[in-house]
């Protein structure tokens, strides 16, 4: 039997200045994940919501980056940010081959927002900057 309950992840929104207003931009948030939504929800980012992106291995990547691109280059928002799980939880899961695949995937996933985004370029003009980064590290071996 179990003998005690994890409520990971559980919280209550955070009260912060607006991402907005601390920083002057227009953003939006792609990240279907539990944590990382309610913190672009909490700082009162716009959500944008991509058909068949989840917060696992089911997730739909191309999904996220056309959601990316078409928002952005919509001249709506000048700062976008889409999470990526599946990496992540595959270093959990000490799953090398599958942490591979999804850094692979997340590669193309990357290639296709890059594409999206130098096409819009030489159709207006319009320079865009893509900062790759991470929460934290998750090797394979220590899960």
């Amino acid at each position: 039997p179990a003998n005690c309950v994890l409520f990971r992840g559980a919280g209550a929104r955070l009260e912060c200045t607006p991402f907005d207003e601390r920083h002057g931009t227009k953003s939006f948030f792609v990240a279907p994940t539990a944590m990382i939504r309610g913190l672009g929800i909490s700082l009162e980012m716009d959500e944008v919501v991509a058909k068949g992106a989840t917060g696992d291995y089911r997730t739909n990547l191309f999904a996220k980056s056309d959601a990316v691109v078409e928002s952005i280059t919509s001249g709506t928002y000048d700062f976008g940010f889409c999470h990526v799980k599946a990496v992540d939880d595959a270093g959990h899961d000490r799953d090398l081959p599958r942490k591979v695949e999804w850094l692979q995937r997340a590669d193309k996933m990357l290639e296709s927002i890059v594409k999206g985004l130098a096409k819009d370029t030489r159709e207006t003009g319009v320079q865009y900057a893509i900062v790759v980064t991470g929460d934290h590290s998750t090797p394979v071996i220590r899960g």
